[in-house]
């Protein structure tokens, strides 16, 4: 009776061992690949154009995207074998976690490859990862959209009752106290901002900072006529932040200095931001020479248009003393 039994055991796990795929190994040293299906416990799992995750290999390391998070590490291939180390990767929550967990987990045992121009398995004891490749345009989109998410999470969330007063900075060398010093922007992000602005801060060598996001606006400090002082609003559109309007800005020349303040605030009540904005230019002893206030009310296309019928008072809106 027990030979029937050890016979089938023997059978199965006989189909099991050469249904196995066996790592041929190849090339990976700069080359991109997009998931397309996963297998664990035996069964297969195919991936979602949607749920796109994504592998990078340069040199020394690898990086990618997955549903929720972005994930780093070093690898190491030796002929057919492949170990991936140091996997880590951000902590940000999704409703595709267990899809992640699942990708990173098998990623993380993987001990072994096979990788030709089109395909890319990886393989493990507990299941497999197989991928596609690339094509050029595919990375340079998967490229341009990391680095406008790379820039976004740079401005944090503004949470202040409105009006929110901007006012710029003179001493942007001992920006001590200053509530919009911002984080400083790297300039390959430059080319996440609309063409305009990014060629001006290139041939002007000018810092540009992210202070935040209000409402639907990015705002940033950028180069103004001296110093990076003038204070924009961006809005994100089209894949690219554009610039919707310059709001403040300060500069001096021999003693008299120009100042302008503004206030984010809904002033007509239709849901949308519009700007208050406070002029002053004062000679070099303090006297104002020049005095405007001015209202700018956002039209349903975001366009700031000013508006006159908006008499706003001087002294309800003073001036940050630089």
């Amino acid at each position: 009776m027990q030979k029937p039994i050890t016979l089938s055991i023997f059978l199965i796990l006989f189909v099991a061992i050469s249904c196995k795929q066996k790592p041929k190994g190849g090339p990976i040293q700069n080359t991109w690949w997009q998931l397309t299906s996963y297998t664990a416990n035996n069964k297969t799992m195919h991936i979602s154009p949607d749920r796109a995750i994504t592998l990078h290999f340069d040199e020394e390391n690898a990086n990618g995207k997955a549903p929720c998070n972005s994930f780093f590490a070093n690898y190491r291939p030796d002929d057919v074998y492949l170990k991936f180390t140091n996997l880590a990767s951000t902590e940000r929550y999704c409703e595709a976690q267990e899809l992640e967990n699942a990708f990173l987990d098998l990623l993380r045992q993987t001990t072994g490859y096979s990788a030709d121009e089109k395909e890319l398995t990886l393989l493990s004891e507990k299941g497999a990862l197989q991928f596609r490749s690339l094509s050029k345009t595919e990375i340079q989109g998967f490229l341009t959209k990391e680095k406008q998410e790379r820039l976004l999470a740079l401005f944090d969330t503004i949470a202040t009752t409105p009006p929110l007063h901007l006012y710029p900075i003179i001493e942007v060398d001992n920006a001590n106290g200053y509530p919009y010093s911002g984080q400083l922007i790297d300039t390959s992000l430059y080319a996440a901002f609309e063409n305009t602005s990014s060629d001006v801060w290139f041939e002007s060598g000018g810092r540009v900072y992210a202070i935040g996001k209000y409402e639907d606006f990015y705002l940033c400090r950028i180069p103004g006529r001296y110093v990076s002082s003038d204070i924009a609003l961006y809005v994100f559109s089209n894949g690219e932040l554009r610039r919707a309007e310059t709001v403040a800005w300060a500069w001096c020349d021999e003693g008299w200095c120009n100042q302008q303040d503004a206030w984010l605030q809904d002033l007509n009540r239709d849901g949308k931001t519009d700007i208050i904005q406070h002029y002053q230019l004062r000679d070099n002893t303090g006297k104002v020479k020049e005095e405007r206030m001015s209202v700018l009310v956002q039209t349903e296309e975001g366009i700031f248009e000013e508006d006159a019928s908006f008499t706003p008072d001087p002294a309800l809106f003073p001036l940050e003393q630089l």
